[in-house]
This record gives structure tokens, sequence and C-alpha cells, in this order.
């Protein structure tokens, strides 16, 4: 299961992401901040398997949270 919500933030917009593993925080991050973007616009996010386009890629970090971020 992963879901995030949108809330309030002094000066800036706060999203809440829960997910059971890594690989689906990672996605609910990104499909998170293209609500906040599109301003709920995003219509691609609720279509299963429409991207055209994929490119592997490599990260690495310290901690998790450091490469969330």
């Amino acid at each position: 299961m992963r879901r995030y919500t949108v809330q309030p933030h002094v000066a800036d917009i706060r999203l809440y992401l829960e997910a059971t593993t890594p690989e689906e925080l990672f996605t609910v991050s990104v499909e998170g901040l293209a609500y906040v973007l599109a301003g709920n616009s995003c219509q691609f996010l609720h279509r299963e398997n429409t991207y055209t386009l994929s490119h592997p890629i490599h990260l690495s970090s310290v901690d998790q949270t450091s490469l969330l971020i």
C-alpha cells in the first residue's frame, strides 16, 4: 500500500508519505510531488503502463532519507 497526503506547513508544502517498500516510497513521493506541481491535473498518474520512455538510473547516498531528498 502506498499513499500520500498534502499537509499545511508554515513556509512550504509538506507531503506525508506511506509505503511498504523503499521502491513504493520513491514512487509515492513522485506522485505527491506531481500532484503539488500540477495542481492535481496530472492525469497520467491514474493510468497503468502508459509510459513510453524509461531509463534506468543508479543513485547512492549515506542513508535512505538523504537519497529521497
